[in-house]
């Protein structure tokens, strides 16, 4: 029921937001995130605080962290890599656990494609197949 309601509610967009990662102030959240997400992710190691924040400090710009309510919910991985012989938009999405399964993966996947279109570059999403 509310993953319907989450996708039939426009207002709901309006409460997705996207900021930039401080790596001070959130690699705490980004860590806790990383660990429940790792088993799924092609590199499945867990990492410490300090490390994360160290990894933060130098790759902050490839992240960004997903609000809801102005609550953090997640963190997008996004990167222009070289594919074939294009570049293309890599973008990835891991919520913390107490967001999955509510719906809310494809309205912040919405709101970012919008947003990547004007790039112009094709996108890459990288999705476990059991979320389609």
């Amino acid at each position: 029921m509310l993953k319907e309601y989450v996708m039939k509610s426009k207002s709901f967009y309006a409460q997705i937001d996207f900021r930039n990662v401080d790596p001070e102030s959130d690699y705490e959240f980004f860590t806790q995130v990383r660990h429940d997400s790792s088993f799924y992710l092609d590199d499945a190691r867990n990492f410490y605080d300090f490390e994360v924040k160290d990894f933060l400090e130098k790759n902050h710009s490839d992240y960004r962290i997903v609000c809801i309510r102005g609550e953090p919910a997640g963190y997008l991985r996004q990167k222009k890599i070289d594919h074939v012989r294009d570049k293309v938009q890599s973008v990835g999405l891991d919520l913390a656990l107490k967001f999955r399964g509510k719906g809310y993966a494809k309205p912040i996947y919405h709101i970012l494609l919008e947003d990547f279109k004007q790039n112009g570059l094709p996108i890459v999403l990288w999705v476990l197949d059991f979320n389609f």
